[in-house]
């Protein structure tokens, strides 16, 4: 990697190894050796592809008794939407020049407010920096994203604008947001 500096046109190649699930959502995350405070995210996707599947043991099943469940899972349906926007400001030094970013944590509900996992949130960054970023929600209803890497200036607004959440048997209800766009500004 290049040390020093706030980009690099240079490659790594590393292992994947063949448990790894292919997908189209990776990000690459950097994170200083010297002072683990100091971490950024690549802004754009990488795919993981062709990978060789695990190889696939056969186990003889045991005989176990369940008693029948008395509570059903709720169905894949139904609609979803923002409740919460917190952004938060993270301060770099490079070369001894102050940068800074900022990242938008987005709380995603249903409904009747139970937390939704693996929603995918679209949002874009505007005013200090113009810059698209999506991702997929956590366990806990949250995903979190981070703006472009900019020279900090006083009085920078960042404004994050939610502009869509996609998951599958779910539909995204604008309406019912109780946030769709936050800003926050350098000191």
């Amino acid at each position: 990697m290049t040390t020093g500096t706030l980009s690099s046109t240079g490659s790594r190649s590393w292992t994947i190894y063949s448990t790894q699930t292919p997908g189209t959502d990776y990000r690459i995350r950097f994170t200083s050796t010297s002072n683990t405070s100091v971490t950024d995210i690549s802004n754009g996707y990488f795919s993981i592809t062709g990978i060789a599947p695990p190889t696939t043991t056969t186990i003889p099943p045991t005989t176990t008794t369940v008693p029948p469940s008395t509570t059903t899972a709720p169905p894949a349906s139904g609609k979803l939407h923002v409740k919460s926007i917190t952004l938060s400001l993270v301060p770099y030094l490079v070369n001894g020049l102050s940068y800074v970013r900022a990242t938008a944590t987005i709380t995603v509900v249903n409904e009747s407010g139970a937390l939704i996992t693996g929603a995918r949130v679209y949002g874009i960054w505007s005013s200090a920096t113009t810059d698209s970023d999506n991702g997929l929600t956590a366990s806990t209803g949250k995903v979190s994203l981070s703006s472009n890497l900019i020279r900090r200036v006083t009085g920078q607004r960042f404004t994050f604008t939610i502009t869509n959440i996609e998951m599958e048997g779910l539909s995204y209800d604008a309406e019912a947001n109780a946030v769709t766009s936050a800003s926050i500004v350098v000191g």
